[in-house]
């Protein structure tokens, strides 16, 4: 139920984003709803972003959405302070979820190598006790 809700807030801003881009407005507003819009990427694409991300097993490949998403979120934020916002601001807001994903991504690799060698140690252990 609670992950309906989030998708259907994250669809809602969404398709308020369209609207607002359609009818050529800019501001805070737009940049929100560009922000929630960008939540109801995120399924669509987390599995083909952490496949991405573990096939390209290098610092490289680690570092550069970390330091794009940092930089993206670092622009909206001065942004969304400052009185008026850049026609670039809603576009970058849309894409930030998506960027936290990839810079995630290497965290959910590591996460995932961890619970493995738990389930190792503790099937080892299980055999030892035997």
């Amino acid at each position: 139920m609670e992950t309906a809700a989030n998708a259907a807030l994250a669809a809602i801003g969404l398709g308020v984003a369209i609207t607002l881009i359609i009818l050529h407005k800019e501001g805070r507003l737009l940049t929100v709803a560009a922000l929630l819009g960008g939540l109801a990427l995120v399924p669509l694409s987390q599995r083909p972003i952490l496949a991405g991300v573990d096939a390209a097993d290098n610092a490289l490949a680690i570092a550069v959405p970390t330091v794009l998403a940092a930089a993206a979120t670092a622009w909206i934020f001065s942004e969304l302070k400052d009185a008026g916002t850049s026609r670039l601001t809603p576009f970058i807001a849309l894409i930030i979820p998506v960027l936290w994903i990839a810079a995630g991504g290497v965290f959910v690799e590591m996460y995932s190598g961890m619970v493995g060698l738990v389930n190792t140690a503790d099937t080892f252990t299980a055999e030892m006790a035997q």
